[in-house]
């Protein structure tokens, strides 16, 4: 595998596991290794991992190791606070448009009680797992969510 293989493994690996909610830990123990082997590897802090870790890492997240080693365009991992004010605009605007409470509107994204307004007030954030419970609740694409229109 050639190194821009493995740093696709890398990212793909990493994408995947966040979007399905999967823990460190979790895929460690699939491999057979444990959390921090996980985060060393997705930080390229190894750098020759060996091949039957990596086919274990992609059948821990669904996957054949081909797919893994794809090169994913746009892959999305992190949200600059920029589109996270762009979100939660556009989550207000589709709130409004239904007519309903912010407590009732989270309720419908799957978010606990209050969780919504507290982040609107600023008394908190989204994580990148819930950004991707909310797109997905609101049978959006994140991109569209989150990003501004041209």
């Amino acid at each position: 595998m050639d190194a821009e293989m493995l740093e696709n493994v890398r990212a793909n690996g990493r994408y995947y596991r966040l979007v399905n909610g999967m823990s460190g830990p979790l895929i460690g123990k699939a491999v057979g290794h444990d959390a921090s082997w996980v985060y060393q590897f997705e930080a390229g802090a190894i750098q020759k991992p060996k091949p039957a870790d990596l086919i274990k890492l992609a059948h821990a997240l669904g996957l054949r190791l081909s797919d893994l080693a794809k090169t994913e365009p746009n892959l999305l991992l992190y949200l600059s606070p920029e589109e996270n004010r762009t979100g939660l605009e556009k989550l207000e605007e589709i709130r409004h448009r239904r007519g309903v409470s912010k407590r009732r509107f989270g309720l419908s994204l799957g978010l606990s009680e209050n969780h919504y307004t507290k982040v609107l007030n600023r008394n908190g954030n989204f994580s990148l797992k819930t950004w991707w419970k909310i797109a997905d609740a609101l049978c959006m694409d994140l991109r569209e969510l989150i990003r501004k229109d041209e």
